[in-house]
C-alpha cells in the first residue's frame, strides 16, 4: 500500500484557488474546532500549522489508534463546549495536547481536561 498524500491544499495568494498538495503525509492533523476530523499531511505543511488548536498525531498510525484519538478529541472538544457554553470557541482555538491530557488558560490559571472529559485546575 502506498503512502498517504497530503490532504491539505495549497492557496493562491490573492485569491480562492487551490491546489492539492502532491507531497507523501507522514502525520495527521486534528483541529480541535468543529467535528474532530483527521487530515494526512505533509512534512511543508506541518511547518505552517499553528501549535495551539490543533493536535499532530505521527505516522505509522494504525486505523484503530486514529479512530480512538478521534474519539478521545470528540469527548474532550464536548467537555469543554458544555462547561463553557459562551466561551469554547475561544477555547478550542488555544487548546493544547500535553502528553496525557489537553490544557488551555483561562482567568490566568491552567486548565486542564482529561481524555475522560474530567476538567480540572
Amino acid at each position: 500500500m502506498s503512502a498517504p498524500k497530503c490532504e491539505i491544499e495549497w492557496v493562491k495568494p490573492g485569491t480562492h484557488e487551490t491546489t492539492p498538495d502532491t507531497n507523501e503525509a507522514f502525520a495527521y492533523a486534528i483541529c480541535f474546532s468543529g467535528e474532530p476530523k483527521a487530515f494526512a499531511i505533509c512534512d511543508e505543511h506541518i511547518k505552517r500549522i499553528p501549535r495551539e488548536g490543533w493536535f499532530v498525531v505521527f505516522a505509522p498510525i494504525t486505523p484503530e489508534k486514529l479512530a480512538s484519538t478521534l474519539a478521545e478529541v470528540a469527548v474532550v472538544t464536548d467537555a469543554i463546549r458544555k462547561a463553557f457554553p459562551a466561551e469554547h470557541g475561544k477555547i478550542l482555538t488555544t487548546l493544547r495536547k500535553a502528553s496525557d491530557h489537553y490544557s488551555f488558560q483561562r482567568w490566568g490559571m491552567y486548565v486542564g481536561v482529561e481524555p475522560d472529559g474530567y476538567i480540572h485546575t
